[in-house]
């Protein structure tokens, strides 16, 4: 599906202006594809909420907080390693097609331990029903997902952002249609199956787009050898990470509760269309920074660092202004009268979110020049602050105490990772020095 490249380019071209517009193809495309997806979700969840009780829309929003816990190892060992080393390896004439098969493996590993973990979940947190049927929905929904979110990676890495953006759009009709049967049908597998349904579609669209080659499971399995430090190192960190950036709705619902981890997805909901605006950037930004280290050392990777944090300070920060301009507005616009007077929290949350949305492109440097270590211990930090952070403002101030723990938390992670920043740039460049024996 060249094609549809093809077919893009002429079209624009033919533009006023088409000139111009077609050398910022890729970037467009690649905010369309997140737009297109976070405008799904959002309208996803709407409905969700509406049409279902606060237990069970609790139940989709740790749902959705075991998934991003989940994908952070599917990102450390097939998602990442793909990136950082596919510019090498298409520069060596090496295919790619192995991968395919590395990503239908963790696929199957990553359902398999949440299959585990819906069935322990009884015996660890008895009479907690909606936890329990969290961990059943995301076992049901993370396969689909995770099958889309490679085959959007393997897209990218091939320059089809408008074929991405095509599938997108099919992954938020197919979503969405789904969801609007939650409110006949009051039941959080309505959720499970709009996400799973949207998850399968788009990553049908994106294999016929491009079918991979023929790949072997040796050759797969060697592939993957190749990278194995690489990504056990980054799943390492990825833990700690998850405990106060994807999936901090979990430790919410464990201190405050059903209600709060249903008011804490109700108000990032809001906020989604910023974070796949961050997730569109990345797409893009983080194989070029990869490229721009390889093409031009430090210096390159700081320049494209630095284009990435001015883009996402614009786009997020506009977007987030608007929301704590009108908080109670925009609530009540996506969930009705069921979260009226929770204006507050989300003035708060947001400078949370936007903190979050800046550690990005720090976070890019590090795995860019596989500071993996040195990650770890920002994260782990991070984590005991948030762990803390979070058991004290739920026990203070319940959902509003977690939201200005939450960003005081984000605030400090910034801080550090600036720090990490500077002490990988200095390793890096001395690691080039002819004197210099010992990495500072």
């Amino acid at each position: 599906m060249a094609a549809v490249e093809r077919i893009a380019d002429k079209l624009i071209r033919r533009l006023p202006g088409g000139a111009r517009i077609a050398l910022v193809t890729d970037r467009l495309a690649s905010f369309a594809d997140q737009g297109v997806q976070g405008v799904a979700n959002i309208v996803i969840t709407a409905i969700l909420a509406r049409g279902l009780g606060k237990a069970q829309f609790a139940s989709i929003g740790v749902m959705l907080g075991a998934y991003y816990f989940v994908v952070g190892f599917h990102r450390a060992n097939v998602v990442l390693p793909f990136i950082v080393s596919a510019p090498e390896d298409e520069k060596n004439g090496r295919s790619l097609d192995e991968w395919w098969r590395i990503n239908l493996l963790w696929v199957l590993m990553i359902t398999l331990a949440l299959a585990l973990m819906a069935d322990l979940a009884p015996l660890v947190s008895p009479g907690s029903d909606w936890i329990t049927n969290a961990l059943e929905f995301a076992t049901v929904t993370t396969p689909p997902l995770l099958l889309a979110e490679f085959g959007r990676r393997w897209l990218y890495q091939a320059r089809m952002p408008v074929t991405v953006a095509l599938t997108s759009v099919i992954y938020a009709v197919v979503g969405a249609g789904i969801a609007l049967a939650s409110f006949k049908i009051k039941s959080g597998w309505m959720g499970v199956a709009a996400w799973s349904a949207a998850g399968l579609a788009a990553f049908a669209a994106a294999r016929f787009a491009l079918p991979p080659g023929h790949a072997t499971w040796r050759g797969a399995a060697a592939r993957w050898l190749e990278h194995a430090r690489f990504g056990g190192w980054q799943s390492v960190s990825h833990i700690p990470f998850a405990v106060y950036n994807p999936s901090v709705v979990v430790l919410i619902g464990l201190f405050g509760g059903a209600p709060a981890a249903a008011a804490y997805t109700a108000t990032r909901t809001l906020f989604s269309p910023a974070l796949a605006a961050v997730t569109a950037v990345d797409s893009l930004d983080k194989p070029r920074a990869a490229r721009a280290l390889a093409a031009h050392g430090v210096d390159g990777l700081n320049d494209s660092i630095r284009r990435t944090r001015r883009l996402l300070t614009l786009i997020t920060g506009g977007y987030m202004g608007l929301i704590v301009l009108f908080p109670d507005a925009v609530l009540h616009l996506a969930f009705g009268h069921a979260y009226d007077g929770r204006g507050l929290e989300v003035r708060v949350l947001a400078a949370a979110f936007f903190l979050m949305c800046l550690n990005q492109p720090s976070e890019t440097l590090l795995i860019v020049l596989r500071e993996s270590v040195l990650m770890i211990l920002i994260r782990v930090v991070t984590a005991v602050a948030a762990i803390g952070g979070l058991w004290w403002g739920s026990r203070v101030g319940g959902v509003i105490g977690c939201a200005v723990a939450l960003s005081a938390v984000q605030a400090f992670n910034l801080v550090i990772l600036r720090i990490g920043e500077h002490v990988a740039e200095r390793r890096e460049r001395n690691a080039f020095r002819p004197d210099a024996s010992v990495a500072v």
